[in-house]
């Protein structure tokens, strides 16, 4: 990723870390120490975190949310993108115009206004969407 300074993320670069997954884990892994670092900065929707909470089936466990936000919100040069009206209507032409889910035009949306280099993903899909680079690591 050379001469990139800004990327958007996707919930499932958080997701494959910090579930540790075997394939996608240590990929993940190396872009957040990367922000974590300074040598990237990074943003990601708001959304992320229900993303989050949801695939960790984790809703109801108070203690586990807690250990989570607090993984989270603690990355160093990551900014959190509340979607706004702004957003949301470019989320709305992103997903229309390219039949993705809504999720990911939100999360595609938040990067775009970000002024972001690229959006890493592990969403080959997601490379058709023409307004920002899609930095995918799958074939």
């Amino acid at each position: 990723m050379s001469g990139i300074k800004r990327v958007g993320l996707d919930t499932n670069i958080f997701i494959c870390c910090f579930e540790e997954n075997p394939e996608f884990g240590p990929k993940s892994r190396k872009i957040l120490e990367k922000i974590e670092t300074g040598k990237l900065q990074a943003v990601c929707s708001s959304l992320v975190w229900a993303e989050l909470i949801a695939q960790a089936d984790i809703g109801s466990n108070s203690a586990r949310v807690s250990d989570l936000k607090a993984q989270f919100v603690s990355i160093p040069n990551l900014g959190i993108v509340a979607a706004d009206f702004e957003i949301c209507e470019l989320a709305g032409k992103l997903k229309s115009k390219y039949n993705i889910k809504l999720p990911d035009s939100l999360h595609l949306a938040s990067a775009i206004h970000s002024k972001c280099d690229c959006f890493v993903s592990f969403d080959k899909n997601l490379k058709k969407v023409k307004e920002i680079r899609v930095v995918s690591f799958l074939r």
